[in-house]
C-alpha cells in the first residue's frame, strides 16, 4: 500500500465589510487550495502493493497434474498462500506440453490472452467463487509478476492466490467484504457473512434507504450515496506495522473494507471504493472498481455505467481530506471519462472497464444541470457573480462552480468576489476552496456573513 501523501491545508475567511467612504477590512485564515504543483501531495492513496513475500521461491515445489475430479491437487506452498497481498506456487514442470482439449480434465473455458478473460473472471468474482479455472494460451509466456499483476486488477478484488499449471490457472480471489455482502443480498444468503459484515450489511441498507427517498433520479441517488461517505468517512492509511502484520495474518487491514468505512468511519482509498460499490450496488446501480496509478502512487477507485458508457467516479479525491468540513472537498472525479481523468493511469491489460473518451455533460457533477449539482463557467468572473447573486436573491449558503480550461487558485475567485462584492456596495464574508484537475479548477463557496 502507498503511504498517505502529506496533506496541504489552506483555509480563508475574508470579511468584507465596505463603508460610506469604501473601507475594506478583512481577516481570516485560508483555504483548502491545491494547485498543479502541489496536487501530487495532496491527495491520500494507497492500494495493493506486490510485497516481498510474492516473488516464486527458488525451489518451487511439484505440483500433481490435474487428475479427473473436482479440483486438481496443488502444492502446499499453493494452498496455503491464501494471503491478503497473494503469494503464488507454479508448477516447477513448465516444460509440459499443453494438453488436447479433448484431454483437459479441468472443464472450463479457454482464452488466447489472459485479458480475454476480464468478464469471466469479473463474473465469478461477482459470485464470489472459492476457486475459478481458466486456460490461457499465453499463460507460460507471462512471467510471474505480471500474471500476478494483471489477476489482480482483472479481477478488482482485494487479494489473490493463483496455480500454474502449464496453460490451466486455478485461481482464488480473496474478497472485499463489500463483494461478499452484496452477493449475499443478491442471494438472500447472509450464511456466510460474520457478524461485522452483517451489521455492516443493515447500516448500509439503511444508508441506501434514506437516499433513495430524497432523490427522484439514478445521478441523484448515486450523488447522495458518494456525499453520504465524504461526509462521513474520514481517510486513514494503514501504518507499515499494521501492512506487515495483515499480510502475516492473511487478515484484512480494518481501513482496507468497506465495512469499516460504514461503521466506524475510516478508510483509505480500498475502503472508500469498497463502501461505494456496496452502496451503490445495493441500490441498483452497476459499478466497478479499478486499480492503477493516481499522481504517481497506487490507488483504487469506483468505475459507473451510464447510459450505456462506463466513467469514473472517485470518492477518495473528491473526499479530499480535511479542509471542507462535513461535505465534499469537491466533485471533479464525479464521472468523469478520460478526457478529465489526467491524474489517473491503469495498464491496459489491466483494464477492469472501458472507459469513456469523454466527459458527458448530462453526468458530470458540474453539468449535469439537475437539483443540488453544481454550475460551470468558462471564466472566473462568470462564477463569482453566479455565486454574489444566488446567495443574494435564493439565500444559497454552499455553492459548487468549476472553472473549465484553466487552474486557479482560491485568492483568484476570492478577488473576483470580492470585485462583485464592492461594486454592489455590499457587506458580506466567505470562504473558497480550490481544487484542480485535468486543467480545470473546482470551487466550493461558503458564504459566512451577508
Amino acid at each position: 500500500m502507498g503511504t498517505m501523501a502529506a496533506r496541504v491545508k489552506k483555509w480563508v475567511s475574508l470579511i468584507l465589510v465596505i463603508g460610506i467612504c469604501g473601507a475594506l477590512c478583512s481577516c481570516g485564515a485560508r483555504p483548502l487550495s491545491y494547485d498543479s504543483s502541489s496536487v501530487p501531495q495532496i491527495f491520500p492513496s494507497g492500494v495493493y502493493e506486490l510485497p516481498e513475500s510474492h516473488q516464486a521461491p527458488k525451489e518451487e515445489s511439484e505440483t500433481e497434474e490435474p487428475e479427473e475430479s473436482d479440483e486438481p491437487e496443488e502444492s502446499d506452498e499453493s494452498a496455503e498462500s491464501s494471503r491478503v497481498q497473494s503469494k503464488q506456487s507454479e508448477s516447477s514442470s513448465k516444460a509440459q506440453s499443453r494438453p488436447e482439449s479433448k484431454e483437459e480434465s479441468i472443464q472450463a473455458p479457454r482464452f488466447a490472452k489472459l485479458e480475454d478473460a476480464r468478464e469471466y473472471l469479473q463474473e465469478n468474482a461477482r459470485r464470489c467463487e472459492e476457486v475459478i479455472y481458466l486456460y490461457v494460451d499465453d499463460a507460460e509466456a507471462i512471467d510471474s509478476d505480471t500474471l500476478m499483476e494483471q489477476l489482480y486488477s482483472l479481477a478488482m478484488e482485494h487479494g489473490v492466490t493463483y496455480n500454474r499449471k502449464g496453460d490451466l490457472l486455478t485461481v482464488r480471489l480473496h474478497y472485499y467484504p463489500g463483494t461478499k455482502i452484496l452477493h449475499a443480498a443478491q442471494t438472500g444468503d447472509v450464511s456466510g457473512l460474520n457478524d461485522e459484515e452483517l451489521s455492516a450489511y443493515q447500516k448500509a441498507m439503511q444508508i441506501v434507504e434514506s437516499a433513495k427517498a430524497t432523490s427522484s433520479t439514478d445521478l441523484q441517488l448515486e450523488k447522495a450515496l458518494h456525499d453520504w461517505l465524504c461526509n462521513n468517512v474520514v481517510y486513514l492509511d494503514a501504518t507499515p506495522e499494521e501492512r506487515a502484520q495483515a499480510q502475516e495474518s492473511g487478515e484484512f487491514v480494518p481501513v482496507y473494507k468497506g465495512t469499516n468505512a460504514l461503521l466506524y468511519g475510516q478508510a483509505n482509498c480500498q475502503g472508500f471504493s469498497d463502501a461505494f460499490y456496496l452502496l451503490a450496488g445495493l441500490a441498483g446501480l452497476e459499478v466497478g472498481r479499478q486499480h492503477g496509478q493516481a499522481n504517481g502512487e497506487g490507488h483504487t477507485w469506483n468505475t459507473i455505467q451510464l447510459g450505456g458508457q462506463w466513467y469514473v467516479v472517485d470518492v477518495t479525491f473528491d473526499n479530499g481530506g480535511e479542509g471542507a468540513g462535513d461535505r465534499p472537498a469537491s466533485y471533479l472525479w464525479f464521472n468523469v471519462g478520460l478526457d478529465m481523468l489526467a491524474s489517473h493511469s491503469w495498464k491496459a491489460d489491466q483494464e477492469g472497464v472501458p472507459i469513456a473518451a469523454s466527459t458527458n455533460a448530462s453526468y458530470f457533477y458540474y453539468t449535469a444541470g439537475q437539483s443540488g449539482f453544481g454550475v460551470a463557467f468558462n471564466d472566473l468572473e462568470s462564477l463569482a457573480s453566479y455565486a454574489f447573486t444566488a446567495r443574494r436573491d435564493k439565500g444559497q449558503q454552499v455553492l459548487y462552480g468549476m472553472v473549465s480550461n484553466g487552474s486557479y487558485t482560491w485568492e483568484d475567485l476570492s478577488n473576483a468576489i470580492l470585485n462583485v462584492a464592492q461594486s454592489q456596495g455590499k457587506q458580506c464574508s466567505w470562504q473558497v476552496w480550490a481544487n484542480q484537475s485535468s486543467g480545470n479548477t473546482g470551487f466550493l463557496i461558503e458564504w459566512i456573513q451577508w
